[in-house]
């Protein structure tokens, strides 16, 4: 199927995402360009597909609840990896015996700006990436759509619904190994 096939048989079936890569892959059955991982679990009572891509330049995660891309944020590693061995190399014996998580900054592309949830996963994710791979330095483009919106909103309240849903995507990323 081409790629033009592809994004016909979204209009006509609507599949989830995964199916739209593999369709993209080419009719000669050549694997995909791009590292990908694709599942769909439950995250509370929502049905949640994340796809993990990996480029040369970029990390991509989309986590959907609704089939589409949602919100997309640009999450980047504030020092280089070269400067955050150099800070752990120079702190010798007096080293913490965990490791911090490397500073990230989370720049809004599409969607709520000032969405706690948004940026505390993106960060979270792209820091443990990092903590798992210490000369990582592509930027992390998240996506985010959750079938219940108001989790997005920045005024959100950090109860037991935010914790459920941060700590039910975060638990789905480390079972698909994106970290």
């Amino acid at each position: 199927m081409s790629l033009n096939g592809a994004f016909a048989a979204l209009s006509v079936g609507e599949p989830g995402f995964g199916q739209v890569l593999a369709a993209a892959a080419g009719s000669g059955g050549e694997p995909f360009p791009v590292k990908t991982r694709h599942a769909v679990a439950d995250v509370g009572p929502h049905p949640t597909e994340l796809i993990f891509m990996e480029f040369a330049n970029m990390l991509a995660l989309i986590v959907t609840q609704t089939g589409k891309v949602g919100s997309l944020s640009l999450v980047t590693l504030d020092a280089p990896a070269s400067s955050r061995r150099a800070a752990a190399a120079a702190a010798g014996m007096f080293a913490q015996t965990e490791p911090q998580d490397p500073v990230t900054s989370v720049k809004t592309l599409l969607g709520p700006r000032d969405s706690p949830l948004i940026h505390a996963l993106g960060s979270h994710i792209l820091a443990q990436i990092a903590r798992k791979r210490p000369d990582e330095e592509r930027p992390l483009l998240f996506g985010l759509s959750l079938a219940d919106s108001r989790m997005l909103s920045a005024d959100i309240e950090l109860g037991d619904d935010f914790k459920e849903v941060f700590e039910g995507i975060s638990q789905f990323a480390v079972r698909m190994r994106v970290f």
